[in-house]
């Protein structure tokens, strides 16, 4: 298969028509959608890490998780990815964001630089999105490894 450097790309005048700045425009909508949600379910993360930073940890846990026999280790790792998972939702929340928001300009300015800009902040979620992926792995086969 064939591929294309810069100079082959620019040769070739790709305009964009309407459909990719509709196409653009509602993805833009849907992101900054998602970005709202990301940054409520963070707060929601974090509340939850206050509340098991406060009294016992381990009888919490329990409660919410069931009555499995969690040790103090389980609950530093339990509260330790709900923290990382909190951390990345924020910033995926932003990158979203800043995606949304300068896909919007770049249409409307017709500037390619914004549109590029935002096109890396969307790059940028989908990989913290394969780290919350890994991430969620580890913790059911760590959750499967204590049952077992």
């Amino acid at each position: 298969m064939e591929t294309f450097n810069q100079d082959q790309l620019s040769a070739l005048e790709l305009k964009m028509d309407t459909t990719i700045t509709t196409s653009l425009h509602t993805t833009a909508k849907w992101t900054k959608f998602l970005a709202v949600l990301l940054f409520i379910s963070a707060g929601l993360l974090l509340i939850f890490l206050l509340v098991m930073s406060v009294g016992d940890s381990s009888y919490q846990l329990r409660r919410i998780l069931g009555n499995l026999a969690y040790t103090g280790d389980t609950v530093m790792f339990v509260v330790a990815v709900f923290a990382i998972v909190t951390l990345i939702f924020g910033i995926m929340g932003y990158f979203l964001l800043s995606f949304s928001k300068k896909t919007k300009s770049a249409l409307v300015s017709e500037n390619i630089e914004e549109l590029n800009s935002g096109l890396r902040s969307l790059k940028i979620s989908f990989v913290l999105y394969g780290v919350i992926a890994v991430l969620s792995l580890l913790a059911s086969l760590f959750t499967i490894a204590k049952i077992f």
